[in-house]
């Protein structure tokens, strides 16, 4: 590992980074790409997209609203989660994936092969043979 990397898991770690995803009835957050790591284990996923009310300048500020606006639009394009924008909204949508959380699952399946390419745990390995092939 890179000496600047401080952060080195153990094969624990990892069991229970993968443990948190697999077990969890669902996902609550910003725009962060975790939800990815929430799509390969099959958990649903909702994105809060408001602030503090009444805090409109801190809202449109944020770093949250542009991640809305910019990289996060990937994972938004095949509408794997479900964006709430009020807190009425996060309690239904909550209600909605504990009642049925196959709800947006080919969505999120869709949009898991289109972010990561190679889902079948041989990502390494393709990899690997495809800098064998050209580097001959």
């Amino acid at each position: 590992p890179h000496p600047d990397f401080k952060y080195h898991p153990t094969m624990d770690d990892i069991y229970m980074h993968i443990a948190l995803f697999k077990h969890a009835a669902l996902l609550v957050n910003h725009s962060s790409t975790v939800a990815i790591e929430s799509f390969a284990a099959g958990t649903p996923v909702i994105n809060i997209k408001y602030g503090k009310p009444g805090d409109w300048l801190g809202w449109h500020r944020s770093a949250v609203r542009r991640d809305f606006k910019e990289h996060y639009q990937d994972i938004l394009r095949d509408h794997p989660t479900r964006v709430v924008t009020s807190k009425q909204e996060l309690i239904a949508a909550t209600n909605r994936y504990l009642e049925d959380p196959s709800l947006e699952q080919s969505e999120r399946q869709q949009n898991l092969q289109r972010m990561t390419t190679i889902t079948d745990g041989t990502a390494s390995l393709q990899m690997l043979a495809f800098f064998k092939d050209i580097a001959v």
